[in-house]
């Protein structure tokens, strides 16, 4: 994908897997904060990263990509091919690298995700009417020789309006815009955790939020939040930050400011996120839940 694997490739991998292991509980919860992604979305990616057949440390080996399933499409093969970077003097796919691909997938400018789909055909080089060919017959393997080549001259009809022989990603880029809109979002769009399942999501927590016993949002004191960092302070209250929708960098912030004490770092979070709610809008209806998806009940039986 040429320039735009800058974005989620690099060194940060081998640093975060120093730091943590797919054997140790925070696994998931390090990579969400070091990737801004919530919890539910590198669940369900882990998942995925571990169907492609990573190791027992976390990452993919290369020879991975000679086997199905990636070796099922060679695009398939060809973009976690970019993912690549050098752990301990192999090269590797880190679940970080790929956790920042998924991401990139998702929230990049339409622009770019076009740009990076002509890349990816021929490493940014001009697509030939032979390759094209190519292309087209691994994406439509049941249709006929004659079908594909009548397919393939239309195709370079449209977009090689020089007639050179060859479509840059200039004409790529313009003969995609013309798509009609709406096919053409929905062509480009890609959703971590399906929206079906978001909205459920939501629906199934307004439901339960209504139905919490939880008190009045003036009743959230400062007090409160200082007993319940008290009771999580040996928890991994990483994870609960990461529910609250903290950044890694507000995380670090707050460590920083408060080192070697964690009841005080997540008094200072919990502090954090009341200010950021504002007084009228901290619902400790939203506290209770998270605490309780982090397996912190007894914490918080403090709001009820």
């Amino acid at each position: 994908m040429g320039a735009y694997t800058s974005s989620f490739t690099g060194t940060g991998g081998e640093t975060l897997s120093s730091m943590t292991h797919p054997s140790r509980a925070d696994w998931i919860t390090a990579h969400a904060v070091a990737t801004d992604l919530a919890i539910v979305e590198v669940d369900r990616l882990w998942l995925r990263f571990q169907q492609l057949g990573c190791n027992e440390d976390g990452v993919l080996e290369l020879e991975v990509l000679e086997r199905p399933p990636a070796s099922n499409s060679v695009f398939a093969k060809h973009i976690l091919s970019s993912f690549v970077t050098t752990r301990e003097n192999q090269e590797v796919i880190t679940f970080e690298a790929f956790l920042g691909a998924m991401k990139w997938a998702e929230m990049a400018p339409e622009m770019d995700k076009i740009k990076a789909i002509f890349n990816m055909i021929n490493n940014g080089q001009p697509v030939t009417k032979e390759l094209l060919y190519m292309i087209l017959k691994r994406t439509y393997p049941d249709e006929s020789k004659d079908s594909l080549s009548k397919l393939t001259d239309l195709m370079m009809n449209e977009m090689d309006d020089k007639h050179h022989g060859l479509i840059t990603q200039f004409q790529f880029v313009k003969w995609v815009k013309k798509l009609p809109e709406e096919e053409l979002r929905h062509l480009l769009e890609f959703r971590i955790v399906p929206l079906e399942i978001t909205q459920e999501a939501h629906r199934l927590f307004s439901h339960r939020e209504a139905e919490a016993n939880v008190p009045s949002r003036y009743l959230l004191s400062d007090a409160v939040l200082e007993t319940i960092a008290e009771k999580i302070q040996n928890m991994d209250w990483h994870l609960l930050s990461n529910k609250l929708h903290f950044t890694g960098q507000e995380l670090e912030l707050i460590q920083r400011k408060q080192p070697y004490n964690p009841r005080l770092q997540i008094y200072d979070m919990l502090k954090s996120w009341k200010q950021r709610e504002g007084k009228n809008y901290a619902n400790p209806a939203v506290l209770y839940r998270a605490m309780q998806e982090c397996d912190m009940n007894e914490a918080a039986q403090l709001l009820t």
